[in-house]
């Protein structure tokens, strides 16, 4: 990979560095940390993803139609339009992809971070099939194997169709005697006793509810902020996580 970079985002010559310090991509407005194209002049950061994303995208999760990449500027206004990424539910800002095709009401938009979640991946919970990324079909009170905690319809998760796995985003990466702890029962029920002390069964075939999000149980930890700095540090924390792991031919949730 060059150490300089011409990008038609700026005008200067950017370099890249490694940096420990969060950074505020100046291209797709996502948190990001180490790696980077930077200059030094303007303060201006970009991911290595962004600094080098293609214009045409072809991608596993928009099949069949092209994505071209958009250079709107950070500046610019969107008019109040809406236009979530279809991974990460974040609204897309300055360098993102969207579908070229002219479909009648068809919008698909995507973060040029959030198209490097690996197609499918390996994880100790389910490890006799591939976790499978993808959207979630509606199956009422769907949950994470790993939290317990909803996965809501159309959200993006690694999923096994067959027997019903769903992992969410955040949750994949977690080691897996996270899903050990189970919930403390609810006051004056009969779920206590020497049956508390029995790990719970993954929330196989149970399933999403209507709205974009989580429902929590009785006795699980609230899920992690919602908030927009909380979904972008998240989303760049789990991408790396993901890919890295993938790379090294290693099973997701093994490590603690």
């Amino acid at each position: 990979m060059a150490h300089t970079l011409k990008h038609f985002t700026h005008s200067h010559i950017l370099t890249k560095k490694n940096f420990s310090d969060e950074f505020l991509c100046d291209g797709c407005n996502m948190l990001g940390s180490g790696i980077r194209y930077h200059c030094s002049g303007c303060k201006f950061d970009l991911h290595e993803d962004c600094a080098t994303c293609p214009e045409k995208l072809e991608t596993y999760i928009h099949p069949g139609h092209k994505l071209t990449r958009v250079w709107e500027g950070l500046q610019s206004s969107t008019n109040g339009l809406s236009r979530p990424c279809n991974i990460c539910g974040d609204q897309v800002k300055g360098l993102f992809y969207r579908c070229s095709e002219k479909v009648h009401q068809h919008s698909f938009f995507l973060h040029p971070l959030c198209s490097k979640f690996p197609s499918q991946v390996n994880h100790v919970i389910h490890n006799h099939h591939h976790l499978k990324f993808q959207s979630v079909p509606f199956i009422p009170n769907s949950r994470c194997s790993i939290c317990g905690n909803i996965v809501s319809a159309s959200s993006w998760s690694y999923r096994c169709d067959p027997c019903g796995v769903n992992i969410h985003l955040e949750c994949v990466t977690l080691p897996y005697d996270h899903q050990e702890k189970r919930p403390v029962p609810p006051p004056g029920s009969n779920l206590g006793g020497s049956s508390a002390a029995v790990a719970p069964l993954p929330y196989y075939n149970q399933p999403p509810n209507y709205n974009y999000g989580y429902e929590v149980p009785y006795g699980y930890p609230p899920p992690p902020s919602t908030s927009s700095g909380g979904r972008k540090r998240k989303m760049f924390a789990i991408v790396c996580q993901i890919m890295t792991t993938a790379i090294l031919g290693a099973a997701l949730g093994v490590y603690g």
